[in-house]
């Protein structure tokens, strides 16, 4: 691996914007195979799989983010990629409630939509694993709903897919157009 850099970088113009519009969770396993656009091994052109269910949870808010630090050691001569993704589903319900204990359970490949358009691949080689908070405040306008802290631990940051997740997932691999609405 050649560890020069290769180029810079100049100021961008002011025409994104922060937060998460969706996130797609497949189980662990099912994904499939993983084609890398030709040019640039940092963009995923096509996910593979005959099996691969996605789910999707819509966002809303300003509690959902997606964040990655690459960590490295000198003194073990090691880097890896952590990636952190919290998502806050408000209104408490029973089936809600079971799949995401199903969630927390399993260490879903996962998928996050942010709100400029961009997908990224988190737990692509590992999963994600993490932990499921049920709360309900004390005053009527405190969170009555659940929050996921997620965290993979790759050995590269996050890909970018392409294009869409539906127009990258082929061999039948579909998104469940099955929702819960709390």
């Amino acid at each position: 691996m050649a560890c020069d850099l290769t180029t810079g970088r100049a100021i961008p113009c002011k025409d994104s914007v922060g937060g998460l519009k969706a996130v797609y969770f497949a189980d662990f396993g099912t994904m499939g195979a993983i084609t890398f656009d030709g040019t640039d091994t940092d963009m995923i052109s096509n996910l593979a799989s005959t099996s691969t269910v996605w789910f999707k949870y819509d966002l809303v808010g300003t509690a959902n983010t997606f964040g990655e630090s690459m960590v490295a050691s000198e003194d073990n001569g090691t880097a890896f990629s952590e990636q952190t993704l919290n998502v806050t589903l408000a209104k408490l319900n029973i089936k809600t409630h079971k799949e995401l204990k199903l969630l927390i359970y399993g260490r879903p490949h996962t998928v996050v939509e942010d709100n400029n358009g961009n997908f990224f691949m988190v737990g692509q080689e590992h999963g994600v694993n993490g932990t499921l908070t049920t709360a309900t405040g004390g005053a009527m306008g405190d969170l009555n709903g659940y929050t996921l802290a997620l965290i993979g631990r790759e050995k590269i940051p996050a890909n970018f897919l392409a294009v869409s997740l539906t127009n990258v997932l082929t061999g039948g691999a579909v998104i469940s157009a099955t929702q819960i609405t709390p």
